[in-house]
């Protein structure tokens, strides 16, 4: 149990980090968007990404955590115990944090696919309806439209710039955590393994609820990255609409 605790330490700074980086990206990434043309997307995704912050921050870091570490422990009483009178209970919660990841990854993929699908088209039209107005002026009018769709280009390329270094610098965030979770579980079930032809069954069992917590944590910061790193990749594909629309 003291070796899970690691594993819930290891999984609580990396989530609250995690979430800490997306605060100070969120208000730059989506002003460049604005600044690209997608003000109608920008306003949307950025609602819709605080959303995803304080999701992640109550269900994942107040909610999930706290439900995970009663289930190790729970698995652990059980474990110990003559008879087997906590595993339904133990199974429960574990559907209960299963589900808990997958609604809220669906939940905001979802929306951000039905976003994506339709805030872009309302910036491209009215970005074209700006630019045909402006071209249509005598003498400055074609001047004017290249310059605009200079400033368009630069927009979409530094905008791009923020996500693809966003994306980078998440998967370099998470990337020791999830090798030390993913090491400590292996280890764990493969301490089971060894030790069960030996070993009282009550104490593999034990081992193999540790191995089965930390899977979920494991789980827990899987989900949350890939959360992140969609819905960064979906606003910047979507907004590009908007430049290529010119």
């Amino acid at each position: 149990f003291t070796a899970f605790g690691t594993s819930i330490a290891i999984c609580t700074r990396v989530l609250q980090v995690l979430l800490g980086f997306l605060s100070l990206l969120v208000p730059v990434f989506f002003m460049a968007v604005a600044y690209s043309g997608g003000t109608v997307t920008s306003l949307g995704f950025y609602q819709l990404t605080l959303l995803a912050i304080g999701g992640v921050q109550w269900l994942f870091l107040k909610f999930l955590i706290s439900i995970i570490e009663i289930y190790v422990t729970l698995l652990l009483v059980n474990s110990l115990s003559r008879e087997d009178f906590l595993s339904k209970l133990t199974d429960l919660m574990k559907v209960v944090v299963e589900w808990g990841m997958k609604s809220l990854l669906g939940l905001i993929l979802g929306l951000n696919l039905v976003q994506g699908l339709v805030l872009p088209l309302v910036d491209s039209v009215k970005s074209s309806a700006v630019r045909k107005a402006v071209s249509a002026i005598p003498w400055i009018g074609n001047g004017a439209e290249a310059v605009g769709q200079v400033l368009l280009g630069s927009g979409a390329l530094i905008k791009n710039g923020i996500g693809t270094a966003a994306l980078i610098f998440l998967l370099l965030l998470c990337l020791v955590p999830i090798l030390k979770l993913g090491i400590v579980a292996i280890m764990y079930q493969g301490a089971a393994a060894i030790v069960q032809p030996a070993a009282d069954k009550r104490i593999v069992a034990c081992i193999g609820a540790v191995a089965s917590g930390t899977k979920l944590l494991l789980k827990l910061v899987l989900y949350t990255l890939i959360l992140f790193v969609v819905t960064v990749a979906i606003v910047c594909a979507a907004s590009n609409a908007n430049y290529y629309a010119g």
